[in-house]
């Protein structure tokens, strides 16, 4: 249940087209935000790069976590033999 929860929350955390979708422009979330980075003028790389790193942090951190979790989760079902 726990390794199942752990991708729940990283699948979500990473999901672009609904919350490209379903958000206002008042309230947007880190995947959409990245793309206000893009312009017809050009790519502004470097705000890019920081909002990039600032998305992943919360995702790393709570799998680092979770590892052992993780892990024993992962190899639950396997056949010892």
């Amino acid at each position: 249940m726990a390794a199942t929860a752990i991708f729940c929350i990283i699948n979500s955390w990473n999901e672009f087209v609904f919350a490209n979708f379903l958000t206002s422009i008042h309230a947007k979330t880190i995947p959409t935000s990245v793309m206000m980075y893009l312009s017809v003028s050009g790519v502004k790389w470097g705000e890019m790069a920081a909002t990039g790193v600032l998305a992943v942090i919360p995702v790393l951190v709570f799998a680092i976590s979770v590892q052992k979790y993780m892990s024993r989760g992962l190899t639950f079902g396997s056949v010892k033999g």
